[in-house]
């Protein structure tokens, strides 16, 4: 499964447009997972787009088939315009979230913590992070980078409040993983349904 993602800084008194803009574009490319995510604590604050893709080649189908679609580009371009930062990542989940039906359940908040190995690392904390969530109820999504720092992993997990975040230390204080990783940042979003 690989999980593209859209990251817009809105300028100054731009979030609401940007958000009403965001949620326009994912219409008109009739993605399905209908949520965006507002982050409450990072420090450029963006507006996150979401999609998930079988695979490279579908993803590669989608987007040369919304590239000649001029509703999508134009769209595109407002959305560039109202935006300070524009960034896009690319990720393979490795581990897919488990133990959770988003079908019945709509989460408040994605909690994301972002992990960088030490070079060379990567595939022994992706061992241990299989290891750790075995024990886990609600096993996190966990993904690693195909585009930008190839030593980033990616660990998600929707919840329904803020005090499930706690549930969340035993993966900052595993010394089999931290010693593995040269940072660590937890990151919370508000989930937007629409």
């Amino acid at each position: 499964m690989i999980t593209f993602r859209s990251f817009r800084k809105p300028k100054p008194g731009k979030r609401p447009e940007l958000l009403q803009k965001t949620i326009q574009l994912r219409e008109i490319a009739k993605i399905p997972n209908r949520v965006i995510f507002n982050n409450m604590m990072m420090p450029m604050t963006p507006v996150i787009s979401p999609w998930w893709f079988e695979s490279l080649e579908k993803m590669d189908s989608e987007f040369t088939s919304l590239l000649k679609n001029k509703d999508f580009t134009d769209l595109t371009n407002e959305l560039d315009e109202i935006s300070e930062q524009t960034m896009w990542n690319t990720q393979e989940i490795v581990l897919p979230l488990e133990g959770i039906d988003l079908k019945s359940v709509k989460p408040k908040y994605m909690v994301s913590i972002v992990f960088k190995a030490y070079r060379g690392k990567r595939a022994q904390i992706m061992e241990e992070f299989r290891k750790t969530r075995e024990s886990m109820d609600v096993k996190p999504a966990v993904a690693w980078n195909l585009t930008q720092d190839m030593d980033v992993i990616n660990i998600r997990m929707p919840i329904m409040s803020l005090s499930e975040i706690q549930t969340w230390e035993t993966l900052s204080h595993d010394n089999r993983i931290v010693d593995l990783a040269s940072s660590m940042n937890r990151y919370i979003m508000n989930v937007i349904h629409y």
